[in-house]
């Protein structure tokens, strides 16, 4: 049974599954996979996207180069929002990552990164903040 917090809710409207019918431990394996694949250690994953926050977060809502060919803004919201499998709570707002070649996007969120860390859930198919593990490594380049 997939859990209900996952599903659409006043914090996450679209939910953290998207249209994903698998079961959670599903999702998580299937991309634990995927980085095992690509030789990536979800702590080497999780290095590199901070790293990304970081340098966005230091520019105050500025476009900056994280790495070439690549952009990034913190668009800051106001509030919190709870992880929904441990109920920690996060800020919202987002980096908005922008490859300068093809406009392709990726949004990473606080709560994003703290599910992929604590949780190793990179969120399910067609989740609006889903951090697919294949399209990151490849847009940011992680070796």
């Amino acid at each position: 049974m997939i859990n209900s917090k996952l599903d659409g809710s006043k914090f996450s409207l679209q939910g953290f599954l998207g249209n994903d019918k698998r079961a959670l431990r599903d999702i998580i394996s299937s991309d634990i996979k995927t980085l095992k694949k690509h030789k990536v250690s979800l702590k080497r994953l999780i290095t590199v996207l901070k790293k990304v926050q970081l340098k966005a977060r230091k520019f105050l809502g500025a476009e900056t180069e994280v790495i070439k060919n690549v952009i990034a803004v913190d668009v800051g919201a106001r509030g919190m929002v709870p992880c929904p499998l441990c109920s920690k709570p996060f800020e919202k707002g987002e980096i908005v990552m922008t490859s300068m070649i093809d406009n392709r996007k990726i949004f990473m969120t606080p709560l994003s990164l703290h599910l992929i860390e604590k949780h190793s859930f990179f969120q399910g198919q067609g989740s609006y903040y889903r951090i697919d593990p294949e399209e990151i490594i490849h847009f940011l380049r992680i070796k």
